[in-house]
């Protein structure tokens, strides 16, 4: 019996007791917030998205200006998905990933009916979840949580179907805009990315410097649309 794996999937499945979690189906989404974490499961949790992770990806990449969504990072689980966007407006950002979503869907569905397999109607649930992003020291800490969703695989010798942490490691960083998480950390790309291969609590200690009055001040202007 895996208990690591046990244990991520009862995280995922309670995140909304640990987070301010928003659905547009319960309307409290806090939209004055330009920064989301978004976490979005399959129907059922069904382990499906390995094969449709790419296009997916290529989906926010290819749109995510149509929309004016800025994506800062995302990885896609077998079950389910985390990303991080900027935006003006959140529904800027539900119309981009709903995009995505019906794509990877269409492409389950096509392949369901060649293989003579029972079509599902959906293959995401419905209602994804919205966490409002308020400050640096979240920002810093959520980019942390996502990187680190897939440590009970990796544990087993797998992966992520995709991780936009590992392309940065690569030095590939398109078409997620780093720049942000520069600006706002004061420090380079390259920094960022040892920063988030450092143990969480090393993590969090330099998130705290961005708790100082000086910068939650600031943070009220960019987190929030007044």
């Amino acid at each position: 019996m895996d208990i690591d794996c046990l244990a991520r999937r009862y995280t995922e499945k309670n995140l909304g007791t640990i987070q301010n979690v928003g659905t547009f189906r319960n309307g409290n989404i806090k939209t004055n917030c330009r920064f989301m974490h978004i976490i979005q499961r399959t129907a059922n949790s069904r382990a499906i998205l390995p094969q449709y992770a790419g296009k997916y990806i290529n989906v926010i990449s290819s749109c995510c200006s149509k929309y004016d969504v800025v994506p800062i990072c995302s990885v896609v689980m077998p079950s389910h998905t985390h990303d991080i966007m900027y935006s003006d407006s959140v529904y800027n950002i539900s119309k981009l990933r709903s995009n995505a979503c019906r794509v990877i869907s269409q492409s389950y569905r096509t392949d369901s009916k060649n293989r003579g397999f029972l079509v599902p109607d959906h293959l995401m649930e419905r209602s994804p979840r919205y966490v409002a992003i308020e400050n640096r020291a979240q920002l810093l800490q959520t980019m942390k949580y996502i990187k680190d969703n897939d440590l009970y695989l990796r544990n087993d010798g797998n992966r992520s179907p995709y991780s936009c942490f590992d392309k940065w490691e690569k030095n590939y960083f398109k078409p997620f805009c780093l720049e942000i998480p520069e600006s706002l950390f004061e420090i380079s790309r390259e920094e960022l990315v040892a920063l988030l291969q450092k143990p969480k609590d090393e993590v969090a200690r330099f998130a705290e410097r961005f708790l100082k009055a000086k910068y939650l001040e600031e943070d009220k202007i960019i987190f929030f649309k007044h």
